[in-house]
């Protein structure tokens, strides 16, 4: 990873993952908080997960990103921009 997501919001994917921090780590927001990833964590994800990702300023960590089948998504693509807050609301 070489910066922050895009702008404000969460995003989600097509596809499920799993994510493993294998240097470094980043801050993830979640519906449910902002948690750090260390290395050694392993996250699965489904395709309608939605965070965004930021890291620590001046970090470069490594990730191992594995994608799953594309196209399991079942609710619309979010866009960044919008919050949790202001997606519930729409």
């Amino acid at each position: 990873m070489l910066a922050n997501d895009h702008g404000k919001g969460v995003h989600n994917h097509t596809f499920p993952y799993i994510t493993i921090v294998l240097r470094g780590g980043y801050w993830e927001t979640l519906k449910t908080g902002k948690f750090w990833r260390s290395p050694g964590y392993i996250g699965f994800r489904s395709a309608n997960n939605l965070h965004r990702v930021d890291l620590k300023e001046g970090s470069k960590p490594l990730t191992l990103f594995i994608s799953g089948p594309f196209g399991l998504r079942k609710g619309p693509r979010s866009e960044y921009g919008l919050d949790f807050k202001s997606k519930n609301e729409l």
